[in-house]
């Protein structure tokens, strides 16, 4: 099935989404997940247990560290061989703390940062970007259930070194601007944060007008002061269904996609790209077998490549590889594809060519052996780019 619909798609012309790669991971991953975030080395997923990584290198999960602080529902993000953890529920109640631990150190802990008076109050259910060295966190949900609107952020600059103290000084509430067109995301929970350039980009989620599916641009100054947000409109009207809980993540420099959560009916299996520059949603039909519903989806992207954990099937990752802008079809163009397999990271078909070499998508095909005089059915191996 996955040949045939290869083949008709450069025969035919047809619109190419990109493909599903189920990858089964050589040891098991974590039954149990609080937050999860991607990074160069693979997968960190976090818990009240333990902290653990999937490396894309051996394709196996290991114990990165100490248990997480017992936190449900926090934030989580990576950068630079740090873990950030901010908020989320601790027994009865919430904390509104920030803790970091280091991906480079083995067992290195997590540290942290007591929320000082007048700082962000405990929250669950925000999102939280890394952009121009600080540390952006919007929305969430109260320990009374109340809708959080607002920005706060965190100076990664004034972070000691690993094992020292370090401020709790540095959280600031940005306000809205006060200006003419100034307005602001409505209160939220389970919406994403993806930073783009110099912009934090903000979909959906749930507030107290129900499920929502709005997006929302803003371009922080630095330091950070008060800025406008932009309610962006798509230009044909195309969007998705509302959603909260879903994971997001920046492929292809400018192409923001979604996937999953919980919408009106349920758990959502859907998967969408958003181009933030011509402001167009699309729902994607990838080639492959990709996941089945998850009411609140794990992970997040790597270089190109977007990655997803669900918990409850721990010996599995999927990995979504989006078409790749620089794709240039072959010439001359398959007629016949078939006897598909494959294994881990390398996928072996058989195509009906006359050329040696050819690139499709994101991976590179290299010609296993030949059986004819051109045209005839060659084997090619496809690797793919870091993964």
């Amino acid at each position: 099935m996955f040949a045939a619909l290869l083949a008709a798609s450069l025969t035919l012309g047809a619109a190419f989404d990109g493909f599903w790669e189920t990858r089964y991971t050589l040891s098991s991953g974590p039954t149990t997940v609080d937050a999860a975030v991607t990074g160069d080395s693979g997968l960190w997923t976090v818990s009240s247990s333990t902290t653990q990584l999937f490396s894309w290198a051996t394709n196996s999960w290991s114990n990165a560290g100490t248990s997480d602080p017992s936190s449900t529902i926090p934030a989580l993000a990576w950068s630079g061989g740090l873990l950030y953890l901010v908020g989320g529920a601790i027994g009865s109640g919430t904390t509104g703390n920030l803790w970091v631990s280091s991906t480079t150190t083995t067992n290195g802990g997590w540290r942290t940062a007591t929320v000082p008076t007048g700082g962000p109050s405990p929250r669950t259910g925000h999102a939280v970007a890394l952009l121009n060295g600080y540390l952006f966190m919007t929305g969430g949900a109260s320990s009374t259930g109340s809708y959080l609107s607002g920005v706060w952020t965190y100076d990664l600059t004034q972070l000691a070194q690993p094992g020292n103290p370090f401020p709790a000084s540095a959280w600031l509430n940005i306000v809205p601007d006060s200006g003419a067109n100034a307005s602001f995301p409505a209160g939220r929970s389970g919406h994403s944060l993806v930073a783009y350039e110099a912009s934090l980009v903000l979909f959906g989620g749930r507030g107290s007008s129900g499920l929502l599916n709005d997006v929302w641009v803003s371009v922080p100054n630095v330091p950070p002061s008060p800025y406008p947000w932009t309610l962006i409109s798509p230009v044909d009207g195309v969007v998705p269904p509302a959603r909260y809980g879903h994971a997001a993540g920046l492929v292809n420099g400018e192409t923001m996609v979604i996937f999953g959560g919980t919408g009106a009916a349920g758990a959502l299996g859907d998967l969408w790209s958003y181009d933030i520059s011509l402001r167009t949603w699309k729902r994607l039909s990838p080639m492959g077998v990709g996941p089945t519903a998850m009411s609140a989806p794990l992970g997040g992207t790597v270089g190109r490549h977007f990655v997803l954990y669900n918990a409850s099937l721990p010996n599995s990752v999927f990995v979504y590889y989006p078409p790749d802008p620089n794709f240039v079809l072959p010439t001359p163009i398959p007629v016949d594809c078939h006897a598909l397999g494959g294994v881990n990271a390398a996928i072996v078909i058989t195509v009906l060519v006359s050329t040696a070499t050819l690139v499709f998508g994101v991976w590179k095909w290299r010609l296993l052996r030949g059986s004819g005089s051109s045209p005839h059915a060659d084997a090619y191996a496809g690797i793919s780019d870091g993964l």
